[in-house]
């Protein structure tokens, strides 16, 4: 099972960069968002674009990875395969996070996302600077 889904995320490019995974997503969501929407004066808070781009299969892999790391964790304990589901689990966790932090901020108004992103405030920009400096 954690096999399999660790394919399926690589086949979806978020276990080689998360970050990238969610920047992707985003560039996809600003894509369905009106060319009015850029503009200050005629800016459409009521359609920002199209969420459902946000939400993604990434919730159903990580169904399937943690009822995965939960079989081997019954049947071996704490183990090195369990220890490699674990670090799958935590990779999709954070993107799951983070595409909940763009879509929210979405759902705000397609300004208030465009702020946050070149201010640095969403919380895969934050991660991601925090990662670098550590």
């Amino acid at each position: 099972i954690a096999r399999d889904a660790k394919d399926e995320l690589i086949g979806l490019a978020v276990l080689p960069g998360p970050y990238a995974y969610v920047e992707h997503m985003l560039t996809k969501y600003v894509a369905t968002v009106p060319r009015e929407c850029f503009d200050i004066e005629t800016v459409n808070r009521n359609n920002p674009g199209d969420p459902s781009i946000i939400n993604v299969k990434v919730k159903g892999i990580y169904e399937k990875v943690y009822l995965g790391q939960d079989s081997i964790l019954n049947m071996c304990g704490v183990c090195d395969e369990w220890r490699a589901v674990d670090e799958v689990c935590q990779v999709i966790h954070h993107v799951m996070v983070y595409l909940e932090d763009v879509l929210w901020n979405a759902r705000q108004g397609t300004m208030n996302l465009a702020i946050a992103h070149v201010s640095g405030a969403l919380k895969y920009q934050k991660d991601r600077h925090n990662d670098i400096y550590t």
